[in-house]
């Protein structure tokens, strides 16, 4: 099948008239939504955890086997 057949309607449908104002409100969604100077993504530690929580979180990094180092 043929990209481009499926493709050149669509396009054109985005150029002209009703579809180039949905177009429009459309990118102006996507623009509000995943801004373009926004802030990385970082991690943040868990709060509100409780002792034996991290205690089990510990003991299994803590014991966890070690991992051959073939150097």
């Amino acid at each position: 099948m043929d990209i481009n057949a499926i493709m050149a309607p669509v396009i054109d449908f985005f150029q002209h008239g009703i579809g180039r104002l949905i177009g429009a409100i459309l990118e102006a969604i996507y623009q509000l939504a995943y801004p373009a100077n926004a802030e990385a993504a970082h991690n943040t530690p868990a709060t509100g955890m409780t002792d034996t929580a991290r205690g089990v979180v510990l003991d299994v990094t803590e014991n966890a086997p070690a991992a051959a180092d073939s150097r």
